[in-house]
């Protein structure tokens, strides 16, 4: 155990120190032996390594100490003693929750990294099978997730994220804007959902956005880069408008009362499908090449269809 980690002489009611005795080299967790974690410092950055079993690593920041915590063993250390925190997964099933700063912070993970950083601070975890990250301290906050070369799914709501694929689990609350990535191979597919706002949805094949608010306040709340499919879903009794934009080749637009697809190929040849739900507008334009075709369908109640040689609508009441 490595003393300059400790922030405070006295010791609180909740800390527990590990002595390097030779009776006590291991932890009895469960009735099962299990070597304990290690906490070292070199320089300004604190090296956290778990151990053989089931690990949950816990970092939080205030304005003059950090805090780890490895399995309810409390770490505590000056800011200046470790602006650097680096967590590294082995066996077991592990677990790691980082909590934000007063100040503007961003969370960039993926399925083998994620590191929270922000003024003066930045905390990584390698080779961690859940991942959670809270902004709920203060600032403005940023999220971006990556995926895989699998099959991954991307979720995001009005407070929260979400990415989930082989082997791996992320997921961040209360940032303000969130952007997931879908760069690697896989067929990936991403959620996008409403607030109790009216909101807005554009989406072409490569990007799609969710504006959270009315009017001139809407702010971009979530943003999805080249997935394969996404879904977009708006809340009963809202006036979402949703608006998509064709490719440059042959795309297909089916819509009825409920839910609208746009498909087809994008630039570089990948399909593509945005598919959006119970929408109170949606609006298709064509790309600038290629056959395209719309078809609307009408449901058992009374509607107006009206169409000129450049663009038809198909309108109803919304009951």
């Amino acid at each position: 155990f490595d003393a300059d980690l400790i922030g405070e002489l006295r010791l609180l009611a909740n800390f527990r120190l590990c002595l390097p005795l030779a009776d006590y080299q291991c932890n009895y967790i469960d009735g099962m032996q299990q070597e304990p974690a290690t906490v070292t410092r070199c320089g300004d950055t604190v090296t956290v390594g778990d151990s053989t079993g089931d690990d949950e690593f816990v970092f939080s920041i205030a304005s003059t100490q950090r805090q780890i915590t490895i399995n309810n063993l409390i770490y505590r250390f000056f800011n200046s003693d470790g602006t650097n925190v680096v967590f590294i997964a082995g066996d077991g099933h592990d677990t790691a929750r980082l909590f934000d700063s007063q100040g503007n912070d961003t969370f960039e993970a993926g399925p083998d990294m994620a590191t929270l950083s922000g003024d003066g601070y930045s905390v990584s975890v390698l080779g961690v099978e859940e991942v959670y990250a809270y902004a709920s301290t203060g600032g403005v906050d940023t999220v971006k997730l990556y995926d895989s070369p699998g099959d991954d799914t991307f979720v995001s709501g009005v407070s929260y994220s979400k990415l989930r694929g082989d082997g791996f689990f992320i997921r961040a609350k209360s940032f303000d804007f969130v952007h997931g990535y879908a760069t690697n191979d896989g067929n990936d597919r991403a959620k996008m959902y409403d607030s109790a706002s009216r909101d807005t949805f554009i989406a072409t094949p490569t990007y799609a956005k969710m504006f959270h608010g009315k009017g001139d306040a809407k702010e971009l709340s979530a943003r999805a880069k080249f997935f394969e499919t996404v879904y977009a879903y708006a809340s009963e009794g809202t006036r979402d408008s949703a608006t998509l934009y064709g490719s440059d080749g042959n795309d297909t637009f089916t819509s009825g009362r409920s839910r609208g697809v746009l498909s087809g190929q994008d630039s570089e040849g990948r399909d593509f499908a945005i598919s959006v739900n119970d929408f109170f507008v949606t609006r298709a334009y064509d790309g600038s090449g290629g056959f395209d075709i719309a078809n609307l369908y009408d449901s058992k109640y009374q509607e107006t269809f009206d169409a000129s040689p450049t663009e038809g609508t198909l309108q109803g009441a919304k009951l």
